[in-house]
């Protein structure tokens, strides 16, 4: 039996040494419907690409519970407000199917004002 989730999880897998850190904290959109398997994947695999990194984070699962196609940038609307209400420095949208291989993939904080597409060119594990 797979659980139903509510419209917005929140995940935080963060370790102690991290809960009481004061820098920056990324906000992991993963705009969501009916891939469990894939989030069971994604949120560990990110979670410790992103400790090792030493990113604080929060994953903000986004489950779309409607029978309508699915929107994806609705949903994303709606986690940026949900960032912004957790007071997030920064976000990443990620899809529950892509997990991060390359461990150059930097999430670190960018700089105000500065956007970056990490999963663009290059830096796709998939090579074009």
């Amino acid at each position: 039996m797979i659980p139903i989730l509510p419209q917005c999880c929140i995940f935080s897998p963060l370790p102690a040494w991290r809960r009481s850190d004061r820098g920056h904290l990324l906000c992991v959109l993963v705009p969501y419907r009916d891939r469990w398997e894939e989030l069971l994947q994604l949120i560990p695999h990110l979670g410790e690409f992103l400790n090792v990194q030493k990113i604080r984070h929060l994953f903000l699962v986004l489950n779309q519970t409607d029978g309508y196609r699915f929107n994806r940038a609705s949903l994303i609307n709606v986690g940026w407000f949900e960032a912004d209400r957790l007071a997030c420095d920064y976000m990443a949208i990620h899809d529950v199917d892509i997990l991060p291989l390359n461990a150059q993939l930097d999430y670190s904080y960018p700089g105000q004002s500065i956007v970056r597409h990490i999963a663009a060119g290059t830096y796709h594990p998939i090579k074009r």
